[in-house]
């Protein structure tokens, strides 16, 4: 249970929500996590205007590519802590620090905005990715998460019977798609549904599979051909069973 009011001298923390849908998450979860703590969290919503393209060696400690009239003011009183995510964050989170006088400590989740540790107190990234050793810069197995034990039980309760217990154990698949500078064509999103067809057959039970906005129509098309048994949910089903099938399976 969150605290209802937090201590008066308890750290005052920001968590910038740039609205990216994996970002909001991952301070959604932080929010949680930090109030449960008894820390002052405060979820700031912050949106990007052209300029977050300029990248963060152009943008450096600055607030230009904020959208400020679609943003919460970042202002004096300063946090005792400021924390984004992705790359639009990076150079809003080393602004605050510069403006505070340096007193609010920074950091940043995810390898685009913690690639460069200049103007930073802590960069968290995913141990995969392979940084290279940075006494300020630690590796992480997982991203923080708002699929928190609250969100999921409301979740199962507003949806239920999406899985069939009958046919328990239940794979869940989630689908990515295209990023950056990753791909995901047809032939490999037939070929992971065909390797989770498997191992749910291996299991005993049945395969589920939601796709994410970034799958696109054809890797979509592909893995239905992959696994035409599974159970099948389009990401812009409504309501969206995301949290509904991580509390199912």
């Amino acid at each position: 249970m969150l605290p209802e009011v937090p201590a008066p001298d308890a750290p005052v923390v920001w968590l910038l929500a740039d609205g990216q849908p994996g970002n909001q998450t991952q301070m959604l979860g932080l929010e949680t996590r930090l109030r449960a703590a008894g820390a002052q969290a405060q979820l700031k919503q912050a949106r990007a205007n052209w300029r977050h393209m300029l990248g963060a060696a152009i943008l450096g400690a600055s607030g230009w590519s904020l959208d400020r009239a679609t943003s919460d003011p970042l202002a004096a009183p300063w946090p005792d802590l400021v924390i984004g995510t992705g790359r639009r964050s990076g150079p809003w989170v080393r602004y605050v620090k510069r403006a505070s006088g340096g007193t609010a400590k920074a950091a940043v989740f995810g390898q685009k905005s913690a690639n460069t540790m200049a103007g930073l107190d802590l960069g968290l990234v995913l141990e995969h990715w392979g940084f290279p050793a940075h006494p300020r810069r630690e590796s992480i197995p997982l991203p923080p998460t708002g699929a928190t034990p609250e969100r999921l039980a409301a979740a199962a309760a507003a949806e239920p019977g999406l899985l069939d217990p009958a046919k328990a154990p239940w794979t869940l698949l989630i689908v990515g798609g295209r990023c950056f500078d990753h791909g995901l064509t047809p032939d490999d999103a037939g070929a992971v549904a065909r390797a989770a067809l498997a191992a749910a057959r291996t299991a005993g039970g049945g395969l589920a599979i939601v796709t994410s906005r970034r799958t696109g129509a054809a890797a979509a098309d592909a893995i239905r051909r992959a696994a035409p048994d599974a159970l099948f949910f389009p990401w812009d089903r409504q309501p969206n069973p995301f949290l509904a099938l991580l509390a199912a399976a």
